[in-house]
């Protein structure tokens, strides 16, 4: 009986080592499995961090971007209202130009041809009436005026329905947003050049 209970515990033993391999060998598979999931887990996560960190890089540089055009096109629009600033200051300096008094008189004679009323009104300067050569007509009676004009001529029928401005300062005003977008076009357009 001692034999057969020898037997038992060595057979047992060798059952418990046997069991006991297995067991290590399915702790190193599940460990083994456990760390490859872990890995692919913190791969996926890294990727999408990466992901999201160049998406915000991304957003960062674009917003830098349009913050710098936005200061750019502040400058220029800022620059360009100097200069027409200067320019409307300025603007008298044009009755130096020695092609100044042929403009006048051509601009008002286009004014006059334009206007088909038989009355009309030329308001000038004090100085640009010195310079003012209209052509005689029969078929229309002009009335030159001093005016609070800058210079050019501005006419206009003598009802006052109908009225074309040559006055160069006026126009300027008016035209300052269109003046101020092509001059914006041409210096973004040189600047791009430069680069």
């Amino acid at each position: 009986m001692k034999k057969l209970i020898s037997r038992i515990k060595r057979a047992e033993a060798a059952r418990i080592k046997e069991i006991e391999s297995e067991a290590m060998l399915a702790e190193k598979e599940i460990l083994k499995d456990a760390k490859q999931r872990a890995a692919y887990v913190c791969a996926c996560i890294l990727n999408d961090a990466k992901k999201i960190a160049e998406q915000e890089r991304q957003r960062i540089i674009a917003s830098a971007d349009l913050q710098a055009s936005r200061e750019k096109a502040a400058l220029i629009d800022e620059l360009l209202e100097q200069y027409i600033s200067a320019a409307l200051e300025n603007i008298d300096d044009i009755r130096k130009s020695s092609a100044y008094q042929e403009m006048l008189n051509r601009v008002t004679e286009r004014a006059i041809d334009a206007i088909p009323s038989q009355s009309l009104r030329v308001t000038v300067s004090k100085e640009d009436k010195k310079l003012l050569k209209l052509k005689n007509r029969k078929d229309k009676r002009i009335e030159i005026l001093e005016g609070n004009c800058g210079p050019g001529s501005i006419v206009e029928s003598s009802d006052g329905k109908v009225r074309i401005s040559n006055d160069l300062s006026e126009l300027i005003r008016e035209k300052k947003a269109k003046i101020k977008s092509a001059l914006a076009g041409f210096l973004l357009a040189e600047m791009q050049v430069k680069k």
